[in-house]
């Protein structure tokens, strides 16, 4: 009985601990940054569409000299409007914060365009990072996919991401690669889906996937809260070596995780709370993809096996 009470006690705080670290500051300063404006029906101006490609790019990087660290400094993308991303958005001594546009209308979309490279990512961010509110979508025009889009590396930094929709990225939707030693990471309220290779074998293809070194990374928390996740070829959470210090995986729902290394992988995690998820279908990964396609992955299409 006593070790019941313990544990009934214990878990709402650490759940309260973690969600206090969630809530966004108001922003200091706002930069806004015009897309490609696209109408109900789809129709866009190709000529300022050409125009658009790194956008979000060139804006940060023109802007960098009038910031500094911590300065509240927002950048908001427009609704319905369409971005195209081709260079990575990497600084090492600024924080970066990207708001899709609150109204009506389609939320921003972003596209990723950088043939023949699939490791360009989007973000590659060495300092405190929060993304919310717009759509990623990793694909590129040759049918390539990018590898780890949403790249988070920073030192000791917090990292939130939220609201936000990442589909179409062949090895995980958010990385934590690097020295990303001591981070704290929310990502709440997000749609993920499509991700990986469905002929890949479970080898890439998740929502989350840790891999800072894994003999001296270092995880302070991690929170997935509120989100939807569907068709991933591989874990929904891939965490190796790297020390986890508390994990909370919180009324999320998961829609077809394949793959034969599971559904959520913890492990050196310290403490996880995992509570009020529902999952459907996780690690399907019937005899016939696992043995058939192994040996003919090089002969088959999605056409011979439609989803």
């Amino acid at each position: 009985i006593s070790l019941f009470i313990l544990i009934t006690l214990f878990l709402p705080v650490q759940i309260t601990k973690a969600q206090q670290y969630m809530e966004i500051p108001e922003p200091k300063r706002i930069v806004e940054i015009p897309g490609v404006y696209v109408d109900e029906n789809g129709n866009y101006d190709f000529d300022e569409y050409e125009k658009a490609t790194d956008v979000i790019f060139r804006t940060i990087r023109d802007d960098a000299p009038n910031r500094t660290l911590g300065d509240g400094t927002v950048y908001v993308l427009k609704r319905n409007h369409v971005y195209v991303a081709a260079s990575i958005i990497e600084h090492q001594f600024l924080d970066i914060h990207i708001k899709g546009e609150e109204g009506a209308g389609r939320m921003p979309l972003v596209l990723h365009n950088n043939l023949n490279n699939q490791n360009v990512a989007f973000i590659r961010n060495h300092q405190n990072t929060i993304l919310e509110g717009f759509e990623f979508d990793g694909k590129n025009p040759d049918n390539s996919f990018v590898n780890r889009g949403i790249d988070v590396r920073g030192a000791n930094s917090r990292v939130i991401i939220k609201g936000c929709r990442f589909v179409s990225d062949r090895g995980g939707a958010i990385t934590i690669e690097g020295t990303g030693n001591g981070m704290k990471l929310y990502v709440y309220d997000c749609v993920i889906g499509k991700q990986g290779h469905y002929i890949s074998l479970g080898g890439n293809g998740r929502a989350l996937d840790i891999r800072v070194n894994n003999e001296t990374g270092y995880i302070d928390t991690v929170v997935f809260k509120n989100n939807t996740i569907f068709n991933l070829t591989d874990r929904v959470v891939r965490s190796m070596g790297a020390v986890v210090d508390y994990m909370e995986f919180d009324h999320n729902t998961i829609i077809n995780n394949e793959g034969y290394h599971g559904c959520i992988q913890l492990g050196n995690t310290k403490e996880a709370v995992v509570t009020n998820n529902i999952f459907a279908n996780p690690i399907i990964f019937g005899n016939r993809l696992a043995t058939n396609l192994r040996n003919e992955q090089t002969q088959q299409t999605q056409a011979d096996h439609p989803d």
